[in-house]
Order: structure tokens, then sequence, then C-alpha cells
């Protein structure tokens, strides 16, 4: 037993000595570092004329009658990778509308051309209208104290990055009440939105309204191209939201 032992322990220093002869001999064989391009090529820089044929059978597919496929992107964020840059959604989506569109990083200001472009995916504004009447109310303010200036804020930020237009959203009372004080609230609110945005709708700037469609007048109806119905189940306490086309959209 003792000579095995002795036999296993001189198996095992010739073993090592061995491995590091070689990996002393593998060191000197060594060449010289070279720099290695990690550079990301893009599906237009791979194959430029399969890349725009691609992007133009995309375009084909949204000029035809589909379902629309609309999404909201919170943006202006970059640090938890890819899924944070507008660059990376879906080519079949509609519509993106931008939860921080006052705030646009260099980013999403290069990204949202590529979309609009390449893919002619609609990039909008989202425009909370909910919460400025709550805000207005819980301040005691007027509405059009801080609607006013939020329309602005939402008209250069549409003008100056080259935004599609602007998702209204609003889910609060509707003006076909009772109450005419009420009532008066909410048709001047109603007003000062439309003024603003009918212009840029003539102009060809698209807008959707998430909301009651009785609380827009059907004479101003033509404004917004897509009325996305907001009710809540109450079997599975879910928000449900289908889209419908305006007909009389541009």
């Amino acid at each position: 037993m003792k000579n095995k032992n002795l036999i296993f322990s001189f198996l095992t220093v010739v073993t090592l000595t061995i491995g590091a002869g070689c990996l002393w001999t593998s060191c000197d064989d060594w060449t010289e570092t070279e720099q290695v391009d990690y550079g990301v090529t893009t599906p237009d820089g791979q194959n430029p004329e399969l890349y725009a044929r691609y992007t133009q059978a995309v375009r084909n597919y949204k000029s035809r009658k589909h379902y629309a496929v609309c999404v909201r992107f919170d943006n202006g964020h970059s640090g938890d990778g890819e899924k944070d840059f507008l660059r990376s959604m879906p080519d079949s989506i509609d519509a993106v509308i931008l939860e921080n569109a006052v705030t646009l990083n260099s980013a999403d200001l290069e990204d949202i051309p590529v979309l609009q472009t390449n893919f002619a995916t609609k990039v909008l504004f989202s425009f909370n209208l909910s919460s400025i009447k709550e805000n207005a109310e819980s301040s005691g303010q007027e509405i059009k104290t801080l609607l006013a200036p939020a329309l602005e804020q939402m008209v250069s930020a549409i003008n100056d990055n080259g935004l599609d237009g602007a998702s209204i959203s609003y889910t609060g009372d509707i003006g076909l009440g009772n109450n005419a004080t009420v009532n008066a609230s909410i048709a001047e609110m109603r007003q000062l939105l439309l003024d603003k945005i009918t212009p840029l709708a003539k102009n060809g700037k698209i807008f959707f309204l998430e909301s009651n469609p009785l609380f827009i007048p059907e004479a101003n109806r033509f404004v917004f191209w897509y009325v996305v119905f907001i009710y809540v189940s109450i079997e599975r306490s879910l928000s449900s939201v289908p889209i419908t086309r305006n007909k009389t959209a541009g």
C-alpha cells in the first residue's frame, strides 16, 4: 500500500511538471495582441437592397386595410438595454404613443425619423387631459390656467420634433349631465382643446381620442383618426381598448 502511494505521488509530480512546461511553452508561442472590431452591423448595413425591399413591404402592408396596432412607450430611458430604445419597437406597429414626449433624449430624436420613414410608424405625443383637469380641481385653479400652457407645450413638441400628432386621453365627466356649472366647465375645456388641435389636423397631423366618443361633438369628430373606447370589464377587472377608425378622418 505504501509503494502504491509513492507511485501515485510520483505520477502526480511528473504530471504537474509536464503541465507547467507545456503552459510555459504556450506562453512563449503567443502572438501579438490585435484589435478586434465588435461594431454592430445593422440590417440596412448588411444588405441595403434587401433591407429596402423589406421596409417597402412593411409600408405597403400598413397602407392596406389591416388591424391597427398601437402601443404606449415609456421613452427617455437608456440604462436597461435595447428595450429602452424606440428602434427596438416591432416594425409592424402602426403608432407609438410617447409617454414622455416633452423630454425627448438624443436617442429618441435619432430613432423617430427612422420609424416614420422606414416603417410608416406614427409617433404621437401622449396628452393626459384627465390629469390636467384633476390637478386644476385639486389646486382650486381654473382649468384653462393649466390647460392652455399644456396645449402650447404639446403643439411645440409636435412641431419642433417632427411628431405625427397626439393621443388625447380623457376619462372624466363628458359634460352631458344635469349640472349646468359642470357642463359649462367641460365645454370650456373641450373648446380649448379643439381650438388648438383642429388647425394641426387640417394641416396633416393625426390625433387619437382615448375617451368616450360623446365627449366630442359629432361636428368635430373629423379631427380624430381613431377613437379608442375605454371600458372596464366587471368580470375580469381589466381595461379593454378596442380601436375604431373615424370614417370622417383624413
